[in-house]
């Protein structure tokens, strides 16, 4: 196990405020030339063997984060290329910026084997307020007014999003696969401490080396 995974499995159990579980998503925009940065809810960690295939993903850790289907990250991940997430740990005032590539599963490309399950079970570990959220109308969509009669066709979904139900078509799961981590850690007084660490395409392993902060 790398040590970046290590270090923020033992900082995930020990994690006491929501906040702790939020970070920020940068993608590649689908629709104009440029980045899309937004904060997200991590949702926790995926371990893929190698036989779970179907949806693009490499043997190895996967971090789960939930979406919309129409939502612009979910389509970003469809373009391919490479994400970065940046957390930041203010307890230990550590950062890890995790960069690799993004798979989607939805209704449509759930995974095979165990990883078909990891969709249904984030699923039902969402609150009630999250569920309804996917009862919404896509993203970015012109919203109509709260006293409208649209606006309350819109909504009336919302009480039949159940955690014991399917997930709907428009719940999807990122899984961004870990290829790169640049761990930062701020000192008092210093010097602060850095360190980079590389997966090694031929055998899956980590490359960890001390740089300059």
């Amino acid at each position: 196990m790398a040590q970046w995974t290590r270090d923020i499995r033992a900082l995930m159990e020990t994690a006491t405020t929501p906040e702790a579980w939020f970070a920020a998503l940068a993608t590649t925009r689908a629709d104009v030339a440029g980045a899309a940065n937004r904060m997200v809810v991590v949702r926790g960690f995926l371990e893929v063997d190698g036989t779970q295939d179907g949806v693009g993903l490499v043997a190895g850790e996967g971090i789960c984060v939930v979406a919309h289907r129409e939502s612009g990250k979910v389509a970003e991940a469809r373009l391919g290329a490479w994400a970065e997430l940046c957390w930041y740990w203010q307890s230990v005032r550590e950062q890890f910026r995790i960069a690799g590539s993004l798979a989607v599963l939805d209704a449509q490309r759930p995974g095979t084997g165990a990883l078909a399950e990891v969709r249904r079970d984030l699923w039902r570990s969402l609150s009630a307020a999250t569920r309804k959220m996917f009862a919404w109308p896509p993203p970015g969509m012109p919203r109509s007014a709260p006293g409208d009669a649209e606006h309350r066709a819109e909504h009336a979904g919302e009480v039949a999003v159940s955690a014991q139900a399917p997930p709907p078509d428009t719940f999807a799961v990122l899984v961004l696969a870990p290829q790169r981590v640049d761990w930062l850690r701020l000192c008092e007084p210093g010097p602060h401490q850095r360190a980079l660490e590389t997966r090694r395409a031929s055998d899956g392993t980590w490359e960890r080396r001390e740089v300059s902060p």
